[in-house]
């Protein structure tokens, strides 16, 4: 049955926010849990997309780090550990730091030009991102036929325990969408709506595969350790095929090669320039939220803060000058200037794992079985048109058993 009574008389033209639904059904410490959480990953997230994109420019188009001969530094900027400015070579961050600034002001401006009206590029993108990601499956299994495959030590290409809460961490951030849904559900109309489920699980499923394929390839064919015969997995993987050739490992590459290797290493700059905006959107828009709501309930009960949490969620577009396009700003900000600072991925992508198992595992979980169960209470129903077969509460007490196994060993192979 459709939820018609207050305080959870939810309108087809509002949108609600993941940290309001918490409030509303969990109260407000699942609230501040959720503000935390998204406010960690979010920023991370963004902080590590500026710094790929960084990265890339530089390592494709070097300006101050470029020397006679067409030969670069070898800079590893995504490998390096502590801050960038105490790099040996100072050449190799004011090369990444003028690639920053460029992404800075691209990204100001798709923020300013709203993410509604961002849509087809988004879908222009996307299909980018994918033509890119299976130029990458079919180059390296060409490249495997031909070459062979790396030296690698046959008792941990399996399973490597010790690996597990990176690789883990690292799986959960390249799938999580949850605290997107409530701004991407709105950019649908109507009863478009209905489809959404398929969307995702359609998304989900093809991304998958893709990268478990792309995964496993890339690393019987480069191996972990640079040798004579094949290089080492990047940090950033699509830098591999810096070198690449189309041909025999060494040999001058073809126009259709260098064409195929600048695509490959440049196409993370418009996959992650088409998500920053995304992430910095959602992280302002929960601040904003979230600041309302703490002005507000200075001066209503609970039951009225509930009413008006849902009835000011208007999806109506933030425009500039406006408190909520302000918080749009302050969320891009700063991962702007962290990204200036640290580029190391690893130390990025602890900080978006750990927020990203409560996003994913936690949050979604205790919200539904909370609703349930208040719906149950009021209504003596819980059914919704959005139901499906992963709705049972079995299903939902199983991903939240799976899910604090899954941050506890993460947690011990980390740091034990």
């Amino acid at each position: 049955s459709e939820l018609l009574s207050p305080p959870f008389r939810i309108f087809d033209s509002k949108q609600i926010e993941i940290s309001e639904l918490c409030q509303l059904f969990s109260g407000p410490k699942a609230k501040l849990l959720y503000d935390c959480s998204i406010s960690l990953f979010a920023s991370s997230s963004a902080w590590m997309y500026a710094s790929i994109s960084a990265v890339s420019l530089s390592k494709s188009f070097p300006i101050l780090t470029k020397e006679a001969g067409n030969q670069t530094f070898d800079c590893d900027i995504a490998g390096h550990s502590g801050f960038l400015w105490k790099m040996s070579e100072a050449r190799c961050y004011y090369d990444y730091l003028i690639y920053m600034a460029v992404f800075s002001l691209f990204q100001v401006y798709l923020i300013i030009i709203g993410i509604e009206r961002l849509r087809m590029m988004q879908q222009v993108f996307t299909v980018v991102g994918l033509i890119a990601l299976f130029t990458m499956i079919t180059t390296v299994l060409s490249a495997m036929a031909e070459e062979g495959l790396a030296d690698l030590d046959s008792k941990t290409i399996v399973f490597d325990i010790n690996g597990y809460g990176s690789v883990f961490s690292t799986f959960v951030f390249a799938q999580l969408v949850h605290m997107g849904v409530p701004t991407l559900t709105a950019l649908v109309s109507g009863e478009d709506k209905m489809v959404m489920y398929r969307v995702m699980v359609s998304a989900i499923a093809t991304t998958t595969v893709a990268y478990l394929i792309l995964g496993v390839s890339c690393v019987l064919f480069f191996g972990r350790e640079d040798t004579v015969a094949h290089q080492g997995i990047q940090k950033i993987i699509s830098l591999n095929w810096v070198e690449y050739t189309g041909k025999k490992i060494g040999t001058n590459p073809s126009l259709l090669a260098t064409v195929v290797s600048y695509f490959i290493r440049l196409y993370p700059v418009v996959t992650c320039g088409a998500a920053f905006p995304l992430y910095a959107i959602t992280l302002g828009n929960s601040w904003y939220s979230s600041a309302k709501a703490r002005k507000e309930e200075q001066s209503l009960t609970d039951r009225e803060l509930n009413q008006t949490l849902i009835e000011s969620s208007e999806s109506v577009p933030a425009q500039i000058g406006t408190p909520e396009k302000r918080y749009h700003f302050m969320g891009a900000c700063f991962p702007m200037v962290a990204a200036s600072q640290i580029a190391d991925i690893s130390f990025i992508l602890v900080l978006v794992g750990y927020a990203g198992f409560i996003l994913v595992f936690f949050i979604p979980v205790i919200l539904q079985i909370r609703s349930k169960q208040m719906c149950q209470e009021l209504f003596n129903s819980y059914e919704t048109v959005y139901d499906s077969r992963i709705s049972s509460s079995n299903f939902l007490y199983l991903c939240l058993g799976f899910g604090v196994f899954a941050f506890v060993l993460s947690t011990l192979t980390l740091f034990f």
